[in-house]
């Protein structure tokens, strides 16, 4: 049955702001009044700006039709929570009715409001995202995709007020969602490494992976591209990983190791399609879900990044490893 369609989706709508002493939205929906007026409970606290926010998402979804998974929470939104947009940079503001009021984005316009597809954005970036697939973001981004692209792509409409870097950093976030790989492994490793974003997609956590070990030095750090490179053993596969490590050893030499980070690095063009080219070889050729096993199972001792010692660096001041 469809979320509009539902009677019991939005009669839990209605109980929910009654729960929060919230005035109904949605009064002439008799069933949002039903709820509404079943709720017997109270909540102790005044309902924040979380609250608000996941109300007013869910209503909005139910208008729209837009499916809402159950793990999307107050507390989910708590935890994606950030002082500034994340493509424009711009200091969020909250009900103020202006451009830069925060938003919450389904990263892959297919899916639902669930951990690891939502973004907050300010309203203008959310708006000129739109409807927009991954391949016209690259397009408004880069003008070298933009001519890859333009032979058997539609090109995208008008590029709106986002700069070029805005549109490649919406590119990224549309990236890690439309490669993912929905393989069901456990974090064998996240006591490896300090993930920005738990939920995120397989593919974003491989990138935060490269991105760490650009911090180890460099033996170890080649030890571990040797072994990647393991799961492409042909020559297009080295080719492929190659141009990766490349793009990283650049990153690695050109950022300070304090201000590394998967989507500062991913959000460049050619990084992001090295990256991409090397990450669908991977998957078409198997390569990827033997990877992921492995990483399952727990990094292979000669792989195994030294953490306790890059951790006492970092916490020292003196950074991780150049």
């Amino acid at each position: 049955m469809k979320a509009f369609d539902n009677p019991r989706v939005v009669f839990e709508i209605g109980q929910d702001y009654a729960h929060y002493g919230l005035s109904p939205t949605e009064t002439d929906n008799a069933a949002y009044m039903d709820g509404y007026r079943s709720s017997s409970r109270r909540s102790t606290l005044p309902a924040d700006r979380f609250v608000k926010k996941w109300l007013q998402v869910r209503t909005n979804a139910w208008r729209r039709n837009r499916h809402v998974e159950p793990d999307f929470s107050v507390q989910l939104l708590r935890d994606i929570d950030r002082p500034t947009c994340p493509v424009s940079d711009v200091a969020f503001t909250y009900g103020t009715g202006q451009e830069s009021d925060w938003s919450v984005d389904r990263i892959d316009n297919n899916g639902g409001y669930t951990a690891g597809n939502l973004v907050l954005l300010t309203t203008r970036v959310n708006r000129e995202k739109g409807a927009l697939t991954l391949w016209q973001l690259l397009m408004l981004g880069s003008p070298l995709a933009s001519t890859q692209l333009a032979a058997f792509m539609p090109p995208p409409p008008s590029c709106g007020s986002l700069t070029d870097s805005e549109w490649g950093r919406l590119a990224w976030f549309a990236s890690t969602q439309e490669m993912h790989i929905g393989y069901p492994v456990k974090m064998a490793f996240a006591d490896s490494v300090e993930f920005e974003h738990l939920n995120a997609p397989w593919c974003a956590k491989i990138q935060q992976f490269l991105v760490e070990l650009t911090r180890r030095k460099a033996s170890p750090r080649a030890t571990v591209w040797k072994w990647l490179e393991s799961f492409t053993p042909t020559v297009e596969g080295r080719r492929r990983i190659h141009l990766v490590r490349e793009g990283m050893n650049e990153y690695g030499r050109i950022t300070a190791p304090a201000d590394r980070s998967a989507f500062a690095c991913f959000a460049d063009p050619t990084r992001w399609s090295n990256f991409a080219s090397w990450w669908i070889y991977l998957n078409e050729t198997a390569g990827l879900r033997a990877l992921l096993i492995q990483i399952s199972d727990g990094l292979p001792a000669r792989v195994k990044v030294n953490v306790d010692e890059y951790r006492t660096r970092k916490q020292s001041g003196t950074g991780g490893y150049g």
